[in-house]
C-alpha cells in the first residue's frame, strides 16, 4: 500500500502523467545518465493552443477529456524509457532520454500526427506549440533544462502556435 500511494503522489490525478516535483527527479537521473555515457538527451515543452476555449465553451468536464486524451496519446506514442508530465494547466513536459537533434524531429512529427488524430477523432479544436532543445551535454540544473524548452515552446506562440522549434546546445 505504501508503494502505491508513493506511485499516486508522483502522478497528475486526471491524466496519470508525471507531476512536476516528479518529472524534475527523473530529469535529475537522466542529466547524470547522460554524462556518463555520452548520450544526447532531449526536453520538449507542449502546450495545447485553443484549449481555454473548449474549457468555457464545453465545460472543464470536457477539458479534463482533452487533457487525459493527449497524455493518453503521448505515452502510447512514446517509448517506454520516455517521460510525460503534466507541469502546470494545459502544459506538458517531455523527457526523451539518448535522443539526438534528428532523431527528435522525427519522434515529434509522429507524435504530431498521433495528437492531431487524436483532436480530429474527438472534434476537438486543439492544436499544439512545442518547443524542443536536445542537449548534447546538459548542464546539471533541471531549471535551465526546462526553461530552455519553454522559451522555444513560447517563441512559437509568439510566431502563429501549431508548429514545433527546435534547438540543438552543446
Amino acid at each position: 500500500m505504501l508503494l502505491e500511494a508513493r506511485e499516486l503522489a508522483c502522478r497528475d490525478h486526471n491524466t496519470g502523467a508525471f507531476n512536476e516535483p516528479k518529472f524534475r527527479e527523473v530529469l535529475r537521473d537522466e542529466i547524470k545518465r547522460s554524462h556518463r555515457f555520452r548520450r544526447p538527451l532531449t526536453v520538449a515543452y507542449l502546450d495545447l493552443d485553443g484549449f481555454k476555449k473548449v474549457n468555457d465553451l464545453l465545460l472543464h468536464s470536457t477539458g479534463d477529456k482533452v487533457l487525459k486524451v493527449v497524455a493518453e496519446t503521448m505515452k502510447s506514442t512514446l517509448r517506454e524509457m520516455d517521460s510525460v508530465s503534466r507541469l502546470h494547466g494545459d502544459e506538458y513536459a517531455l523527457l526523451l532520454p539518448e535522443t539526438s537533434a534528428e532523431n527528435a524531429r522525427v519522434v515529434l512529427d509522429k507524435l504530431r500526427v498521433a495528437l492531431k488524430g487524436a483532436m480530429k477523432t474527438n472534434r476537438w479544436k486543439i492544436t499544439f506549440s512545442i518547443g524542443v532543445v536536445t542537449f548534447r551535454n546538459p548542464p546539471d540544473a533541471p531549471d535551465y533544462l526546462i526553461n530552455e524548452a519553454d522559451k522555444m515552446m513560447l517563441s512559437v506562440k509568439k510566431t502563429g502556435k501549431n508548429r514545433v522549434s527546435y534547438l540543438a546546445l552543446d
